[in-house]
């Protein structure tokens, strides 16, 4: 086949997304390499359990290699191979199944080296867009990604202490069998209570624990026949599961008990998995793991919450500023949009076919992930934002499922936009969870005004070893100020006092180039007249130049020569001339000594402007030195701050409530 040939029926079979596999067998692999499910890949939780484990030691193998071999690689090969790798990534992998990266690896070395761990958090994420084709598939994905069974080990430890009989540590019980174990130990546990069998629970839960479980299980009455309405949940007992994942959550001891919003997410994991211990488990590590800390969330007063406002903010201002900018203009809140994303996950928000993306954008990318999905939908909201008030956009929260499922249609596009749009780095979200503390501490100061009886005891110390530090920078940097104050006021003085100068010569130089313009036109008018009466006695003596007198003659000769009334016509015009020339000397002298002053003025006002641009560089220099002065001692005050907050956090009130 010819290369042109080749080129058309590639462009012809690319046009669909559903061929490219095939394409890429047709092409570019060797004939005997198939990409077709084959019996290795049937097994697919066992390839992906192993495949992402294994994934970064193979991937490190290869870079070793690639080292040595780079010997002969130039660089325009390497940015050639750099090309062809951000290609692949950003536009194959997303159209791979799981199992066609896995088998694509294999087959051969190119594709070995691209497919990374960075390829199989694409595929997972562009594959959650769409609907997985096994609920075991999905939970062993999220199971991965969470590192439950890792997650798993200290609740087993700490849960067996409930029961007398060791189980959950029985060596023969795999994790998984652990697993199912304790959610069973869990829910009897849940019967014990309903029953209020209390010389047993007293065993192994206090009065305080059982109150809570018990008002737990009251709201959850209330909650599950208002959270999900669809087949599953009314005639196929999913009502009943997510009851039951939720009350068995309860037991746990690290969990408070049930909240409002959980059970949104429960019902939507138990939908997406079908599985009542996986939910209870994926969920448990959401709530308690360190990597997503979620049960922050639901303690009280939610600090956590207006964190991850504070946070999702700053990115919003950066990357969709007119809706930041029309929402503070409007002064509508925004956790008006963002409590019903951040404390259901969505799931009081999205369909719950749709729930799938942005979960897996979340367990992935964890708290960076599920901003960048507020980003995507605060983008595709954009026009609707823009043009409602509070009201509006409260309806627009409210709306039914089958109505706002029309703002969020095409998470192929969503895709696109989490990949490439928006850019969320985990390091300057630990900057802005350091300032919102910081901000809360010293909201806390301002509320108070250093009142200590409004403070709570293991807090008063921090307090006072704040003030005092507080203090002792104030006064050491007080006579700085001072002194950078004097120099400053010294400097701004000398400034107005050449600026002052330089404007009151200014307008006298003004003032006399008027007078010099005036003197000039008078003297200029003079010497009109002086030249005229001149060449009026020239003319009446060379007039008689025609009547015999010699060209060679001296003029007063010549005048000898001329007759009375020529004579008397010379004497005239020389009387005018002789009372201009008296008229014009003064009028001449004034102009010249003006016009010398005013050149000695503008050598003045070079003196003056240089003076005047020294002690403004003088005065901003001082005004800089000061503001660099002051920025250092904020800094320290900052920092004191910062360590109030740390110590703060450490408080009973902070470990209780989550509250300063």
């Amino acid at each position: 086949m010819s290369t042109k040939a080749k080129e058309k029926n590639i462009d012809q079979e690319e046009n669909s997304s559903s061929n490219l596999i095939n394409v890429i067998e047709k092409y570019y692999l060797p004939k005997d390499v198939i990409l077709s499910k084959t019996s290795e890949t049937k097994n697919t939780d066992t390839n992906l359990s192993e495949y992402i484990s294994l994934i970064s030691t193979a991937n490190n193998k290869n870079d070793n290699k690639n080292e040595k071999s780079d010997m002969g690689i130039t660089p325009s090969m390497k940015e050639k191979n750099n090309i062809f790798e951000k290609i692949f990534k950003t536009y194959i992998v997303p159209y791979f199944t799981l199992e066609d990266l896995i088998s694509l690896k294999k087959c051969n070395k190119m594709f070995n080296f691209l497919i990374d761990k960075k390829s199989v958090n694409i595929c997972v994420i562009s594959n959650s867009t769409k609907k997985f084709k096994s609920y075991a598939l999905r939970a062993s994905i999220w199971y991965k990604y969470l590192n439950v069974k890792e997650f798993n080990k200290d609740l087993f430890q700490k849960e067996n202490k409930k029961f007398e009989n060791n189980e959950l540590l029985n060596s023969d019980n795999d994790s998984e069998k652990k697993e199912e174990l304790l959610y069973k130990k869990s829910l009897e546990l849940i019967d014990l209570i309903k029953n209020n069998e209390n010389e047993k629970l007293l065993k192994i839960f206090t009065e305080e624990k059982i109150a809570s479980i018990k008002s737990s299980l009251d709201i959850i009455n209330r909650d599950i026949d208002r959270t999900f309405h669809n087949t599953f949940f009314e005639e196929e007992n999913g009502k009943k599961g997510m009851r039951q994942i939720l009350e068995a959550l309860c037991t746990l001891y690290e969990n408070e008990g049930y909240c409002q919003g959980m059970n949104f997410i429960i019902g939507g994991m138990y939908y997406l998995l079908r599985s009542e211990y996986k939910c209870f488990y994926i969920f448990n590590c959401v709530l308690n793991s360190n990597l997503y800390q979620y049960n922050r969330l639901f303690a009280d007063n939610t600090p956590d919450y207006y964190c991850r406002v504070h946070q999702i903010n700053y990115y919003v201002k950066k990357y969709i500023p007119e809706v930041y900018y029309y929402f503070k203009k409007k002064q509508i809140p925004f956790d008006i949009i963002y409590s019903s994303w951040i404390l259901t996950l969505f799931g009081n928000y999205l369909n719950i076919e749709k729930l799938d993306f942005p979960w897996t954008c979340f367990f992935i990318d964890k708290w960076k992930g599920l901003i960048k999905i507020c980003l995507i939908f605060i983008y595709e909201l954009k026009d609707e934002l823009l043009k409602r008030d509070l009201e509006g956009i409260s309806v627009l929260m409210k709306e039914e499922i089958a109505k706002k499922h029309k703002y969020h249609n095409n998470f192929n596009f969503s895709f696109g936009l989490y990949k490439n749009k928006f850019k969320v780095r985990n390091k300057q979200l630990r900057i802005l969870k350091e300032e919102y503390y910081i901000i809360l501490a010293k909201k806390k100061l301002e509320k108070t005004q250093q009142n200590l009886d409004k403070w709570a005891e293991d807090q008063r110390e921090p307090l006072n070893e704040y003030l005092t530090e507080k203090e002792k920078i104030e006064q050491s940097s007080f006579k700085d100020i001072e002194s950078f104050k004097d120099l400053n006021e010294i400097a701004n003085q000398k400034y107005l006092l050449s600026l002052k100068r330089y404007n009151t010569l200014s307008k006298y130089i003004e003032e006399l180039k008027v007078k010099i313009d005036n003197l000039a036109s008078e003297k200029y008018s003079y010497e009109d007249l002086f030249s005229y009466f001149k060449k009026a006695i020239i003319q009446v003596i060379n007039k008689n130049n025609a009547n015999g007198l010699q060209k060679d003659m001296l003029e007063n000769d010549k005048i000898l020569e001329l007759n009375d009334e020529e004579k008397n016509k010379i004497r005239i015009l020389e009387e005018e001339k002789n009372n201009i020339m008296e008229k014009y000397i003064p009028i001449k002298n004034e102009y010249d000594i003006n016009s010398r002053l005013l050149l000695k003025c503008y050598e003045l006002m070079d003196t003056f402007k240089f003076e005047i641009s020294k002690w403004e560089f003088e005065k901003n220099k001082r005004r800089q030195q000061m503001q660099d002065y002051l920025f250092i001692i904020e800094q320290k005050k900052d920092e004191l701050i910062k360590n109030l907050s740390e110590k703060l956090k450490l408080s009973v009130n902070f470990i209780k409530n989550n509250d300063f």
